[in-house]
Order: structure tokens, then C-alpha cells, then sequence
């Protein structure tokens, strides 16, 4: 590096990784050119040493000269080599002092750029606070209606099966007995209470997780959009199904309506008619677990309106709090992105469900929703339309950088006993746990862990495990 002019090549304009490499190969070089130089020198010491034994030996001969001659020359090399060894070194201190200089500029520079940073960082927190304040304040107010309306409606049913327990209590006082008809009777309205109360306490407890999402930025901005784009499908799905929008074949507009945008690509929609059935099959999961009309005002004051809705909603909240430790990991571009593509792998899991392909599917579980959350993790993406690139997803965890494939296929799992698993494709200490069914732990060839291994995401606090706000 002699010689080259690093005062145009370099400025406080430069990089500190740049500068840092310079001053790293100045001084490298330094040190290999002094090196060099002391090898010479011990070389130079012992030719000097026989030019010296020479002129020794033929002292008052015609060859003494010849050594002095040779003495002298080697004199004036040694002393030119030490003169540039010297020039050589003053310029390798100049340039180092000069990048010295110039990291120690910068990093004033960067000192005041931190302070200027930190000072509108706590600017936008006092107005982040102040915003999230009043839509926790107005999130609050919005829930504590529905809270209303749930609690109304649970006095309404008990007063109204009490009045009818009342009277069978009063009829049986006065004929002095219990006939077969008044214990059916009797037991029929416990069982309506009982089922009614269990209604309440499920409404109540979705109520609450759905309060928890919304207060926060990131999770509502990934639950919101799950929402959203699953609406989107099975109600194109369902038009298409019941013959509302007809199509010529191989027209621009038959194509369009075979896909649907997310993050950035055109994704097949799954089979109409297929998607309707599991629209069907998901509005008997939630009719079972109701069980009839008897409790039909308290299901009606869910904050979705129709089985569209409801399915929806349930499978963003399952997947909310599936990934909740990796979504706080990301800014909110991020968790809008990494919604789309939850989307995305839950249209595959519906494809390859409604016959379209053969790919590793686990057991159903008996539950609509977890069969979706669990689905997605044995989701081939590299088969027929579906031959999709895996997106980048951004996090703010330094030096890091996601992907949807990582994050939903590569996390360890956490149970909500608090069990953790690890081990088969899992890399936990890339991407954390995420909350899910021990089964689905042995069907990945996982095992469990004596305790959580160390993980470059933040753990859930005991505040947000219980879903508290």
C-alpha cells in the first residue's frame, strides 16, 4: 500500500468496516516489511563477516584491494537499505495515523448520530405510548360493549331457566312428587345451564385473547391480515362454487380468478366446491361444539358474523398465537408479510387436503383448526402450481434474517404445559418455539428437552404465556 494516495481514496464519509480493513492491512504490511529488513540485515551482518575474513587473509596482496572495494559497496547497500527501510516505515505511520484520524472523527461523528438518534427514538416512544394509550383505551371500550352484551345475554338465559326450574320446583310442591316427565324436564334445563355456562366462559376466554392481539401492533397486524386474505379465498371460492360469477374457459378473467395475490405472488386457489366443503366442515366443528340452538343468542354475539368469518378468525388466532414469540420479533412490514404467507401454506395445506397431490400429511386431530396449524408444517412447496421461492422474512434480531419456511417449519415447540422439543429439522436457537401439540412434536422426530435451550429470540414473559394485557 506505498505509495497510493489514501487521503483521495478515504474521507469520514467512508465506512467504519472500510477503515478498520485499511488500518488492519497497513499495519499487517508494517510489520512484514520490518520483518523483511531484520532478515536482511542478519544476512547482510554475515556477508560482512567474510568480506572482513577475506581482506584478513590476503592482507599485503594484490587481492586487498579488491576486498576493500567490495567492503565499501556492501557498506553503501546496507546504508541505503536502512534509509528506505526508514522512509518506508515513516510513511506506513503516516497512513495509519491518517485512518486513526479519520475512525477517530467518525466515531464523534457516530456519537453524536447515536445521541440524535436516541433523542428521536424516546420522541417517537413518548408518541407511541401516547397512541398506544388511547387504542388501548379505545380497544378497551369496544370489548367491555361486547363484555356487556355477553354478560346481558347470560343473565337473560340463567333468569329465564331458573323461572322454568322455579315452576317445575312449584309443580312438584304441589303434587307432592317428581313424575318421569318433571325429571326429564328438570334434568333437560340443568344440562342448558350447565352448557350455558361453558358457552359463556369459552365466549368470555376468546373475548379476552382477542382484546390480548389487538392491543398489540404486531400481533393485530398479522392476525388482521390472516383474517383478511382468508376471506378474500373462501368467499371468491364460494361465489365461484354457487355459479353467482360465470367464466368462458381460457378467457383473461377464468384466469384471475384462479389465483389470488400474496406477498408478491400469484397463488392457485384450491378447488372451489373442495374449499366450500371445508367451509362446511369447519361451520359442524363450531356447531358441535355449540350443540344446537339453545344458547343461539350468546353464539350470535361473537364479534365474527357467519362461518366465513368465524373460520377465519379462528384460524388467525390459532396461528397468532402459534407464532406469537417470532411475530413480536418483527417489525410490522414484516408480520404483514409473514401473514400473506401464512396464507399462502395454508392454501397448499387445503390443495394437497382436497386431493390435488400426495404430500405428508399428519392424522386428523379431531379439531379443525389445529388440523390447518399443524398441516402447514408438512407443506411441500416444490409441487405442481404450487413451486414457489421461500420470502425473506426481515426481524430485528441483528445479523439475522428469516424466512417463511424457517420460521414455520424450523422453530421448536413449546406445549402449553410448558414442555419443550427440539431436535429433528428445529434450529431453536435461530428461531425460537413456537406453541404447539406434543403430538406434532413425535411426528416431527423431535424430543423433549430437560429445560429451553438458548435462543437469539426473546422468551414470552409469564404475563404475556397467560395472555394477560
Amino acid at each position: 500500500m506505498l505509495g497510493e494516495d489514501l487521503q483521495s481514496k478515504y474521507s469520514i464519509e467512508s465506512t467504519s468496516e472500510e477503515l478498520w480493513e485499511v488500518l488492519s492491512q497497513l499495519e499487517q504490511s508494517k510489520i512484514e516489511l520490518a520483518d523483511k529488513y531484520h532478515q536482511s540485515e542478519k544476512f547482510n551482518a554475515f556477508q560482512l563477516s567474510n568480506f572482513e575474513k577475506y581482506l584478513q587473509r590476503d592482507k599485503g596482496k594484490p587481492g586487498e584491494q579488491n576486498w576493500r572495494s567490495q567492503i565499501n559497496l556492501h557498506q553503501f547497500r546496507v546504508n541505503t537499505a536502512r534509509d528506505q527501510f526508514r522512509r518506508s516505515t515513516a510513511e506506513f505511520d503516516e497512513k495509519i495515523r491518517f485512518i486513526n484520524q479519520l475512525l477517530e472523527e467518525k466515531k464523534v461523528a457516530d456519537q453524536r448520530a447515536i445521541e440524535a438518534t436516541v433523542e428521536t427514538v424516546s420522541k417517537d416512544l413518548s408518541h407511541f405510548r401516547l397512541e398506544t394509550a388511547a387504542n388501548f383505551d379505545a380497544v378497551a371500550a369496544q370489548f367491555q360493549k361486547q363484555q356487556s352484551q355477553l354478560d346481558n345475554a347470560l343473565a337473560e338465559h340463567r333468569a329465564e331457566i331458573n323461572a322454568k326450574l322455579q315452576a317445575i320446583e312449584h309443580t312438584v310442591a304441589q303434587q307432592q312428587q317428581w313424575t318421569e316427565d318433571l325429571y326429564g324436564q328438570f334434568y333437560s334445563l340443568k344440562s342448558d345451564q350447565q352448557l350455558l355456562m361453558e358457552e359463556y366462559h369459552r365466549k368470555q376466554r376468546d373475548l379476552n385473547e382477542k382484546k390480548y392481539i389487538e392491543v398489540d401492533e404486531g400481533l393485530c397486524e398479522f392476525y388482521r391480515t390472516v383474517i383478511s386474505k382468508l376471506v378474500e379465498v373462501f368467499v371468491a371460492c364460494k361465489s365461484l362454487n354457487s355459479g353467482m360469477v360465470v367464466r368462458d374457459n381460457y378467457s383473461q378473467a377464468d384466469k384471475v380468478a384462479k389465483y389470488i395475490a400474496l406477498a408478491g405472488d400469484h397463488i392457485p386457489l384450491p378447488g372451489a366446491s373442495a374449499v366450500v366443503g371445508w367451509i362446511a366442515k369447519g361451520a359442524q366443528f363450531y356447531a358441535d361444539k355449540v350443540e344446537g340452538d339453545r344458547i343461539a343468542t350468546v353464539s350470535s354475539l361473537t364479534t365474527t358474523t357467519g362461518e366465513i368469518d368465524q373460520l377465519s378468525e379462528g384460524i388467525a388466532r390459532g396461528f397468532t398465537f402459534k407464532y406469537e414469540e417470532q411475530i413480536r420479533a418483527l417489525p410490522l412490514p414484516s408480520c404483514r408479510l409473514f401473514g400473506e404467507c401464512i396464507v399462502q401454506y395454508t392454501l397448499r395445506y387445503l390443495w394437497g387436503a382436497s386431493g390435488n397431490d400426495h404430500h405428508p400429511s399428519p392424522s386428523s386431530s379431531g379439531d379443525f383448526i389445529t388440523d390447518i396449524l399443524e398441516g402447514v408444517h408438512f407443506v411441500q412447496f416444490k409441487s405442481g402450481l404450487f413451486n414457489l421461492t421461500t420470502h425473506k422474512i426481515p426481524c430485528r434480531i441483528p445479523g439475522v434474517t428469516w424466512s417463511d419456511e424457517g420460521i414455520i417449519k424450523h422453530c421448536g415447540i413449546r406445549t402449553s404445559s410448558g414442555r419443550h422439543w427440539a431436535g429433528g429439522e428445529a434450529k431453536a436457537l435461530k428461531y425460537g418455539y413456537c406453541l404447539a401439540r406434543k403430538e406434532l412434536a413425535q411426528k416431527l422426530v423431535m424430543y423433549k428437552e430437560p429445560g429451553r435451550s438458548p435462543s437469539r429470540v426473546l422468551y414470552l414473559s409469564e404475563k404475556q404465556l397467560a395472555r394477560a394485557i
